[in-house]
């Protein structure tokens, strides 16, 4: 065990090496973005002709991206942002400029689902963002949004949209969905819920590269592989060289692994930091509420997480589950548990978020976390205060 252990270490600090010291593909003309993991099954229609799509295939506005019941596909764009269809899937790209206040992205999806990842577009216009569906319009300001668009009974289209995690707003159809929710439409009629458990294996299964409707030649490109039954499928992904140009960081290379997902085989080894401190409540006054959390420094995913108040005879919690995500820009991890309210009341399916603006990813261990603040059930109770980062 230790013997394999090693290796993979290895094996990551040789992607990393090799991720800082080689070029990466340079982009042809007209194209926004490069397909960096694709199944068999995914295509792409352009000026009235269906080709199949390849690594490293560049894409423009105005394709139209599908995938059958077995393709998969992943594209990174220029500004970092990637975009991930999975099976069944049609996706119009209608609009991209990286143009400073003019930037814009805006997808259409009539069917299948998609899952989003922003880059710096939203940084340098929020607003610009934008997911559509025969019934929705999805503005996304920094965020991760899956969203699933499938006609139910009777042919009626039905719209989900899944906010995974956000360090600002997504609004669909002008209501606010805040992180963890998921806004349902359908019938005619709609409605918010809490991402459950159950949603997240969907999402999961459904978005996967586990292989498709054959095997893809992948030499000498990186290829992933699972073995069931005797069959072994593979998905093709781009190197970690060729994503990177030459002057990267390894702070980085961590922002980037994001938009990458399980395509890269950094997470063996990943550096670990922990974030632990205490807050006051802005809304009561007096008590204190401690949190914590770990976050995986190459991906910028936080676990973990934990966040309790304890004030005189009202006002506990214990939130915990924790889970968020780590950028240049700050952090967000919400947390789920019980909470007793200022009548004594007992809410065992509440809901909070801890949020900062410090860039974890690119902290030195025993510096400060500051400022930190939490929400819990919509403000009802809210504060603020600071934590110290240190590395595990």
């Amino acid at each position: 065990m230790c013997r394999v252990f090693s290796c993979l270490a290895r094996l990551a600090l040789s992607l990393i090496f090799i991720a800082i010291t080689m070029p990466c593909v340079a982009l042809g003309a007209n194209e926004i973005g490069k397909v960096i993991m694709y199944t068999p099954g995914a295509t792409v229609q352009r000026d009235g002709k269906t080709e199949p799509l390849a690594l490293h295939a560049g894409i423009r506005v105005s394709d139209t991206l599908q995938t059958d019941a077995g393709g998969r596909v992943k594209v990174l764009f220029n500004d970092d942002s990637s975009v991930s269809l999975g099976p069944n899937t049609t996706m119009d790209m209608n609009e991209y400029a990286d143009a400073g206040s003019k930037s814009a992205f805006s997808v259409n999806v009539p069917q299948g689902m998609i899952r989003a990842i922003t880059g710096k577009i939203t940084e340098q216009n929020p607003s610009g963002f934008k997911v559509t569906s025969p019934e929705a319009t999805v503005g996304i300001r920094g965020t991760i949004v899956t969203m699933q668009v499938h006609r139910g009974q009777g042919g009626r289209m039905h719209t989900t949209v899944f906010v995974e995690n956000t360090l600002r707003r997504v609004y669909v159809n002008n209501d606010n969905v805040p992180t963890g929710n998921k806004w349902i439409r359908e019938d005619g009629a709609s409605r918010q819920e809490r991402i459950s458990p159950e949603d997240r294996r969907h999402i999961g299964k459904t978005m996967a590269f586990r292989g498709g409707n054959g095997v893809a030649a992948a030499a000498p490109e990186a290829t992933g592989e699972r073995t069931k039954r005797s069959r072994t499928e593979r998905f093709v992904a781009a190197r970690p060289d060729e994503l990177f140009p030459p002057d990267t960081s390894l702070k980085d290379i961590a922002l980037s692994t994001q938009t990458l997902g399980d395509s890269l085989l950094l997470a063996s080894s990943a550096p670990m930091g922990h974030v632990s401190g205490s807050m006051s409540s802005s809304v009561i006054g007096g008590g204190l509420a401690a949190f914590g959390f770990d976050v995986n420094l190459s991906n910028g995913n936080i676990s973990n997480g934990y966040l309790n108040t304890n004030y005189p005879i009202m006002y506990i919690s214990s939130l915990r589950n924790g889970s968020g995500l780590a950028s240049p820009s700050g952090f967000s991890m919400n947390v789920s548990g019980t909470w007793i309210d200022g009548m004594g009341m007992i809410h065992p399916g509440s809901h909070g978020q801890v949020s900062g603006s410090s860039n974890l990813l690119g902290m030195a261990s025993g510096s400060t976390v500051s400022p930190v603040t939490y929400d819990i059930q919509s403000g009802a109770d809210s504060g603020s205060g600071s934590g110290t980062f240190t590395k595990k």
